[in-house]
């Protein structure tokens, strides 16, 4: 089976490979047979992630594999097992090797593999072109719109134990933020403004241009402020969690708390974690200090996120929203001069923020309270998730 390493180094080998197909409805009965088989291959030796795409036009479908070595790739495609289910593929479209490069697949509509056939019957999987980026977005639901923003070094996978349960009352529209999971990585733009600006183009594009309801963390709450801060008259309510204050207005004293922002801010950031993106994320991130909850990002989530973070300029652009901080304050504080006026909900895991997030918000915000969600850490959504839920849901009812 012909096939292309694009990568073969620190995470694993990566392969692309593309199949054809003769029209839309093809490519729509091939991708639902591809995720019908994927599970086979994950009890494989050797098996990191596996992600499918298919393109806009409906006339092709690729596939993103990691395998940890070139080695464990080809002694998996090439059992028994694994050809006769390529060969059961064929009857929906024609194999054409690996031509495609990672950047092309990620120009296609994305179509990260889930398995929870519930979850994937009220969601999917979207691309749009706003504001000179592609953004992914995943959408499902009934009610009112909530945008949910994610944080770093996250996706829209972040919130995926809270969905399910939202979308019950609310129309959620989940995006990748640009330089993150499938949206496009841009060389500029990291400026929460911009950030955000794509996101109020893409609730455009989607006629959402009355009022909806906010949700953010981490890195999010950055880009929600301003978005927030922008559009007052759009947001009914806005849940804020473990962000501080934005960059102008307190995000600044946590830099001389965690080493991160410095190390992030640095020129040697990319050098140090080139190659090493599994080990990095899952020992800084997931597995560290700033997980109390040990158990609630398992290694197919880490799988995920290094998946997304592997991809060329995934680390970088997660940095480069670091970066644009000195620029984000100083644009906040000539920009934004009033308080945000709708009601605000500030969360802080007790093992991570705490009040800190609420002390943040007050300073940009007139009608804030806070809460501190127990025995959790920084990542809430995945901690906590159905306290996180509650606590969206009972705030978002109110008068």
């Amino acid at each position: 089976m012909p096939q292309t390493v694009i990568s073969d180094e620190g995470t694993g080998a990566v392969f692309v490979q593309l199949w054809t197909t003769p029209t839309p409805e093809n490519q729509k009965q091939l991708l639902q047979t591809m995720k019908e088989k994927m599970d086979m291959f994950k009890p494989m030796p050797g098996f990191i992630s596996m992600s499918l795409h298919p393109s806009l036009d409906g006339k092709h479908l690729a596939v993103y594999a990691q395998w940890e070595s070139q080695a464990a790739f080809e002694a998996a495609v090439s059992s028994n097992q694994a050809m006769e289910v390529r060969k059961s593929f064929t009857q929906y479209g024609e194999y054409q090797g690996a031509l495609c490069t990672v950047d092309t697949v990620m120009q296609a509509e994305a179509q990260p593999v889930t398995t929870d056939a519930e979850f994937n019957r009220v969601f999917s999987h979207h691309t749009a072109e706003v504001n000179g980026v592609k953004i992914h977005y995943v959408m499902g639901g009934q009610g009112e719109p909530m945008l949910l923003v994610h944080g770093h070094p996250e996706t829209w996978y972040a919130w995926r134990k809270i969905m399910p349960t939202l979308a019950q009352h609310y129309t959620l529209i989940v995006p990748d933020l640009r330089g993150y999971g499938d949206s496009s990585k841009p060389k500029t733009g990291y400026e929460k403004h911009i950030v955000a600006e794509d996101l109020h183009q893409l609730l455009q594009s989607l006629n959402v241009v009355q009022r909806y309801y906010l949700v953010a963390y981490d890195m999010g709450g950055p880009v929600a402020y301003a978005l927030a801060a922008a559009h007052p008259e759009q947001v009914i309510r806005f849940v804020s969690m473990e962000s501080g204050g934005p960059p102008g207005f307190g995000l600044e004293e946590l830099f001389a708390i965690e080493w991160h922002f410095s190390f992030f801010m640095s020129p040697f950031a990319e050098l140090l974690t080139a190659g090493r993106e599994r080990e990095f994320l899952t020992d800084f991130a997931f597995r560290g200090k700033f997980v109390y909850q040990k158990d609630a990002i398992n290694d197919e989530d880490i799988a995920e996120y290094v998946r997304c973070n592997g991809t060329p300029n995934g680390m970088w652009a997660g940095f480069a929203y670091y970066r644009a901080f000195p620029a984000d304050a100083q644009y906040n504080r000539e920009t934004f001069k009033g308080k945000l006026k709708m009601p605000v909900l500030a969360l802080g895991g007790d093992h991570s923020f705490g009040n800190l997030q609420l002390k943040g918000m007050q300073a940009v915000a007139e009608n804030v309270r806070g809460e501190v969600i127990q025995d959790c850490g920084h990542f809430i959504p995945e901690e906590q998730p159905e306290v996180l839920t509650q606590h969206i849901l009972d705030f978002f009812r109110e008068e």
